[in-house]
């Protein structure tokens, strides 16, 4: 046991030196290829050439031959560079979503400063700018939300959709009305994932938990709409049609066989019939997709055509 313990010490520690180590040569690199021209601007008072540097790093950042650590340090410098004027705060936006795609991990710190920029925009904005500027704000809070409740934190997500709910409220009933069902549906979702992940403990605990089984595998392929994760925990214990159905659902609809298709559509569409209000609408659109995949590649003008057509 101490042995293993020692290994599993050992193995963090490589890991953080290599961690730092990449953290290093990207700092490194960053040096060599823009460290004089990135002193320069500093030295100025021109926030025109920031911007223009900042505009320069981004397009560095999101070549796909750059390497993510070096990616997050340009991204970094071009939100600061382009974040201190007005004018510069489109670009500083960009940065932190160009730095949120290239390095996922980072994406919540990038979200937030999107929201501290899009809440600048919208104190300064007036007249029918107001709007625009509310809306993109909503945006940001919620996306930010998003974010953290994929990161697992309990109580920021809400605190955001609370400001989300705030500032939709200033621009209107409408608009808050469409927030608050947004707020709604990812909160129910968030509850649906606490859900399975309580799930897959149990059955972690206790893998021949057959009810926690298909429990988890239904409320991943219906309330989720997740087929290929519910197809890692389908086994004998799942009913037929399960262990038909999820693995096929799980390869895409592009990647279907034509008469599995059909029965593709068909099984959601009775899922969707005894799925709740909010699971049914995924369930439909996915039966839909199956029904128009099956009469792209069905040619014969038969009675199976004839109910797909229906069906949609």
């Amino acid at each position: 046991m101490i042995r293993l313990r020692g290994a599993a010490v050992l193995a963090l520690t490589v890991a953080v030196i290599a961690i730092h180590a990449r953290a290093e040569e990207a700092l490194d690199a960053f040096s060599a290829q823009f460290g004089e021209e990135y002193k320069k601007v500093l030295a100025t008072r021109d926030p025109a050439d920031d911007i223009a540097l900042a505009a320069q790093f981004i397009a560095t950042a999101k070549d796909k031959v750059t390497a993510p650590a070096l990616a997050a340090i340009l991204c970094e410098k071009a939100h600061d560079l382009a974040a201190k004027t007005p004018a510069g705060y489109d670009r500083a936006v960009e940065a932190m979503d160009a730095l949120a795609q290239k390095v996922p991990e980072k994406r919540p710190g990038a979200l937030d400063k999107i929201v501290v920029i899009r809440q600048k925009q919208f104190e300064a904005a007036a007249g029918p700018e107001k709007m625009k500027a509310g809306q993109t704000l909503v945006e940001a809070l919620l996306a930010a939300a998003e974010a953290k409740a994929e990161a697992g934190s309990a109580t920021e997500p809400a605190a955001l959709h609370r400001r989300a709910l705030a500032v939709a409220g200033a621009l209107g009933s409408g608009v808050k009305t469409d927030v608050q069902d947004r707020v709604n549906r990812a909160a129910t979702r968030h509850r649906l994932e606490k859900q399975a992940e309580g799930l897959k403990v149990r059955l972690k605990t206790n893998p021949q938990d057959a009810a926690a089984r298909k429990q988890l595998v239904s409320l991943l392929v219906v309330e989720l709409d997740d087929p290929a994760q519910a197809s890692t925990f389908l086994d004998d214990t799942c009913d037929e049609a399960m262990r038909k159905f999820i693995p096929a659902a799980a390869k895409g609809v592009e990647n279907t066989p034509e008469a599995a298709c059909k029965e593709l559509g068909d099984w959601y569409r009775g899922l969707a019939e005894t799925a709740a209000a909010a699971s049914k609408p995924p369930m439909l659109v996915r039966s839909r997709q199956y029904y128009e995949r099956y009469l792209r590649i069905h040619s014969a003008e038969d009675l199976s055509r004839s109910q797909a057509a229906a069906a949609i």
